[in-house]
């Protein structure tokens, strides 16, 4: 998977090189997004696999819709939800694999239209800024029409996908996107940590993008503000909110967690008709059931509520004020579905459900035993200096908690545990908050972390290794895999082949088998990633070649010429080459006008 997704960047580096992309020197993956899901969580999967039970047997699971809302019926619905999940593994497997793979494509489609829309502020200056960089390093004028960066700015044309599963089932997707009119800046040269008032400049060589510090963050952070965000609305809605608070769900607990509404679990229906706009046919009845769904889930977010509160305070005060049959009710302004009333109130409630769902999926604010603070050792996130040592030192692997950051003072930095590796920091009035896509975030329903990428170099030795890490393409090769291992642990010590066997049995076929679910997706043949391009493999070193038709064989122009086609290898490599009409083929005439074919040959 690797050496294909490395490939892959250099094909398309050379492609979008060719085509006078980034001044001629092409294009690399623009960023990278990790979506990650519990999947007992979905809604939509929890009716589908009703549908496979008899009516009877279905009232086990749908017994929380009957108790009164609060949390009792929360925890209920998790329970059923989870038990439901549990024992349809195979048809869990099989929406996930067909989920995710549509989550890649819906993913490369919002990125897209965010990028593209006119009406997301700084379209213009982005694009503007692009010329004039261009002007500047060609030295020449350069309209609109003469750039491939501006002609189809933001278009996800090609991206790289894979899948992942966590030990305990969690299901991750990673993805690597191609966007049209990214910024590539080949190095960044970093204030100097001495004087502070300086650069350290290196002689760049003539194919190379080098930025200064600031003017690199400038050039990233206006294309990718307009897509990507670390910004908490939830605490800028509140007036009382520190950078330092720690979210609703780790305030609660783990316990209190299951009694809570989970903004992740939000019904589908609910989800089109209060935040989407649309199943505009319901009744009144299953119209209040979304909008309490909903209501529920601000309420036990906390800062949700608060702002949800003085928003319908707000709304009613100002229909207090409209009287009945004035000009503006009988204009249709009144609270009607379709009116500008409910759409103020879809707007409204669409953007405090994305800030509740954030901080509930993506808050890092789980280190122990302050959030502050540097996470105990034992923590997944935990990285360890020093062990066992005077020196030892404990860090998280993900850089919490983080510094707020300005707007308009984004900056780029170091990676401090990866050496050059540098990363786009956005404003943020979050310690603990990651990076996401809200669009993404609303459609998914999942926690997800998104980001941009710099430098080729941090593609090829950051990204790629990141994203194809999880491990063979199919069940068979992963048990081959871990057999092998258990092989050469048997002959160094030794031993024979039944304590190979055991061995794969009791370890190795445990760890590389991960989760129940991965087991199925394997079984069912599910691909491990999808992509935008096929890939083939070429032999280089093979010594068989295709025999040529004998259509082939007349038209060589050397007739002394072998009865052996070309490899693999050799069609690759002179695939840019133009393969011409012979000179008999030119002088050929048409049977009945006697016009020359001009190389174009006729049968009857």
């Amino acid at each position: 998977m690797r050496q294909e997704l490395e490939a892959m960047v250099h094909q398309i580096e050379a492609e979008t090189a060719d085509a006078g992309e980034n001044g001629g020197q092409g294009r690399v993956p623009a960023g990278f997004c990790t979506l990650t899901t519990a999947v007992y969580k979905w809604d939509q999967l929890h009716e589908l696999l009703l549908l496979t039970y008899p009516p009877a047997a279905r009232e086990s699971y749908t017994g929380w819709k009957g108790l009164s809302p609060g949390s009792a019926k929360e925890k209920a619905k998790k329970e059923a939800f989870y038990a439901l999940c549990l024992e349809n593994p195979g048809a869990v497997a099989w929406y996930c694999a067909l989920k995710m793979e549509m989550a890649v494509y819906l993913t490369q489609e919002l990125l897209t239209k965010q990028l593209q829309s006119e009406t997301v502020p700084g379209l213009a200056e982005v694009k503007v800024g692009i010329q004039e960089e261009l002007k500047t390093r060609l030295g020449v004028a350069i309209e609109v029409e003469d750039l491939p960066d501006l002609r189809h700015f933001g278009h996800v044309d090609d991206f790289y996908a894979s899948f992942e599963w966590s030990d305990g089932g969690m299901f991750h997707a990673h993805m690597a996107f191609w966007v049209v009119g990214a910024p590539r800046i080949d190095k960044v040269t970093m204030l100097s940590e001495a004087t502070r008032d300086g650069e350290e400049v290196e002689v760049p060589l003539d194919d190379v993008t080098v930025l200064p510090q600031v003017e690199a963050a400038g050039r990233m952070a206006s294309f990718w503000d307009r897509a990507l965000t670390e910004f908490n609305v939830a605490k800028a809605l509140s007036s009382h909110a520190l950078p330092g608070d720690i979210g609703p769900r780790t305030k609660a607990g783990k316990k209190a967690e299951k009694e809570l509404a989970s903004p992740e679990m939000l019904s589908h229906r609910a989800l089109a008709h209060c935040l989407l706009g649309g199943l505009n046919n319901l009744d009144e009845v299953a119209a209040g059931e979304c909008w309490e769904e909903l209501e529920n889930i601000f309420l036990d977010t906390a800062r949700a509520s608060e702002a949800w509160s003085d928003f319908q305070k707000a709304r009613r005060n100002e229909e207090d004020l409209v009287p009945p049959g004035s000009a503006s009710e009988r204009q249709g302004e009144a609270a009607t579905p379709g009116s500008a009333i409910r759409e103020e109130k879809a707007a409204f409630a669409r953007k405090l459900f994305v800030s509740a769902l954030a901080e509930w999926v993506n808050m890092h604010d789980l280190h122990k035993p302050f959030a502050q603070g540097p996470p105990a050792k034992g923590q997944q996130c935990a990285a360890v200096e020093n062990a066992e040592s005077e020196l030892e030192r404990v860090s998280c692997n993900k850089l919490y908690p983080r510094k707020c950051i300005e707007p308009g003072t984004e900056e780029i930095a170091e990676d401090p545990r990866r050496r050059d590796l540098y990363r786009l920091w956005l404003a943020r009035n979050c310690n603990y908050l990651n990076n996401f896509v809200p669009i993404v975030l609303l459609a998914l329903l999942g926690n997800m972390d998104f980001q941009a990428t710099l430098t080729k170099e941090a593609v090829i030795e950051y990204m790629t290794k990141y994203m194809t890490k999880s491990g063979k393409a199919s069940l068979i090769k992963v048990m081959e895999h871990s057999f092998s291992l258990c092989i050469e642990k048997a002959r160094e010590q030794q031993q024979g082949s039944g304590a190979a066997v055991l061995r794969w049995f009791n370890l190795q076929s445990i760890t590389e088998a991960k989760s129940q679910l991965e087991t199925m997706h394997l079984l069912a043949g599910a691909p491990r990633y999808i992509c935008s391009r096929e890939f083939r493999d070429i032999y280089l070193r093979s010594e068989s070649r295709p025999l040529k038709t004998k259509k082939q064989i007349e038209q060589e122009e050397n007739s002394a010429a072998g009865i052996a086609g070309k490899t693999g290898a050799e069609v690759y490599t002179s695939r840019d080459a133009w393969k011409l009409p012979t000179a008999g083929a030119l002088q050929q005439r048409h049977p009945l006008t006697r016009r020359p074919c001009g190389g174009i040959s006729y049968t009857c």
